[in-house]
């Protein structure tokens, strides 16, 4: 018996470790259920297992290619190429970052890489965790949230734009598009540019409190605050800081994109409930075809757009030296763009717009990188733990 004792002690080990291996190496969760006999078979005995993967709810990527996954938001911004996507794979609840902390509350995730990428929360939701009193930090870069929600909860802002006094002022710009954004306030804006275009906002006592240098770009969206008058320097859902304001201070700016039109017409600086709607839209979609630096070439790119003329120029913005679009004009409501670069072109993401009657499009990129087995890569099986 002892000897059947040993055999089946050493049978579950070797399998526990082949069952958490899986769990690890494969991200499954489950459960396994293993029966052991012994070598007569004159004994069995039935046993389950339960198992967790850790989870990696952070995913990397540039394009097509995958970059590595992270178990924090913070360690997927630190990482993230320039002209990459962040796209979130569950909801988290953010734990106060180790860099430099400007509220003490604390803060969720600090966005200071001086580059463009997007975050694309996939559906789900950002909410903080013990003392994180600001989720993300704006200190840099060009940055797109969509598709999902960031909760601030009772009395956190879900976004503070920032200048450090180490820095000064960087340049950051900011785009937020399909989210159900939560707060205090949702968004604080110091400095920098806010582009909204589309999504519901909510705050207790303002949705964006713009001061200083900020500004704000409204498309479309839902706005809402429990309380429209903060203080005596500003007050309304939408809210600057006024001429009058005794402090001194510049005012920010909140605008509408062109276009665009509120529900009502004390909007800015009063109303509590605000929805913005916009007739003109321009949308442009991903690159399809690869160029490759040091060899010209074209790509095109899906324009979709909504209540502008059939026949309106389009215009390019944002584009380095060599990077040409060819001339177009809207036809209905689908347009096909084409793209141009020299053998000048460098390797690179450039983040740009279009323009159509004056109506801006959203960010998109065009990438510009070498084949990836002339990288100088290895390819291989790898699995992050």
């Amino acid at each position: 018996m002892k000897k059947q004792t040993i055999i089946f002690s050493l049978f579950l080990s070797l399998t526990l470790l082949s069952l958490t291996a899986q769990a690890a190496d494969f991200q499954i969760n489950g459960a396994a259920t293993v029966t052991v006999a012994s070598a007569d078979g004159s004994a069995t005995k039935t046993y389950t297992f339960h198992f967790t993967a850790p989870q990696e709810c952070f995913r990397v990527s540039y394009i097509t290619e995958l970059r590595g996954e992270y178990k924090t938001l913070q360690e997927a911004i630190d990482n993230v190429p320039n002209g990459g996507t962040i796209t979130m794979l569950c909801d988290v609840a953010l734990e106060e970052t180790n860099k430099l902390a400007v509220s003490s509350e604390g803060e969720g995730a600090i966005l200071d890489r001086e580059i463009s990428y997007t975050i694309n929360l996939g559906g789900h939701t950002l909410s903080p965790k013990n003392s994180v009193g600001i989720l993300l930090n704006m200190r840099a870069g060009t940055v797109t949230i969509k598709n999902g929600a960031i909760d601030g909860g009772e009395v956190g802002t879900p976004i503070q734009f920032y200048d450090s006094p180490d820095t000064g002022i960087l340049d950051k710009t900011l785009t937020l598009d399909g989210l159900t954004v939560t707060g205090t306030y949702a968004v604080t804006i110091p400095s920098g540019k806010l582009n909204i275009l589309s999504g519901t906002y909510s705050g207790i006592y303002t949705v964006f409190n713009v001061v200083a240098d900020g500004s704000v770009v409204i498309t479309s969206g839902h706005f809402s605050c429990l309380y429209s008058i903060i203080g005596l320097n500003y007050y309304g859902c939408l809210a600057t800081y006024q001429p009058t304001d005794p402090t001194g201070k510049k005012s920010g700016s909140i605008s509408l994109a062109p276009g665009s039109t509120a529900s009502v017409s004390n909007w800015l600086n009063d109303a509590q409930d605000v929805t913005v709607t916009s007739s003109n839209t321009v949308f442009v979609g991903e690159q399809t075809g690869a160029l490759t630096p040091g060899t010209a070439g074209s790509v095109t790119f899906p324009v979709t757009t909504s209540g502008i003329a059939a026949g309106t120029a389009l215009t390019l913005n944002g584009a380095p030296a060599g990077v040409t679009l060819d001339a177009v004009t809207t036809t209905g409501n689908s347009t096909t763009i084409t793209i141009r670069t020299t053998t000048a072109t460098p390797q690179g993401a450039y983040s740009l717009t279009l323009t159509a009657g004056g109506i801006p499009s959203n960010t998109f990129y065009l990438s510009v990188v070498l084949p990836l087995g002339r990288r100088g890569a290895s390819i291989g099986l790898h699995i992050q733990r």
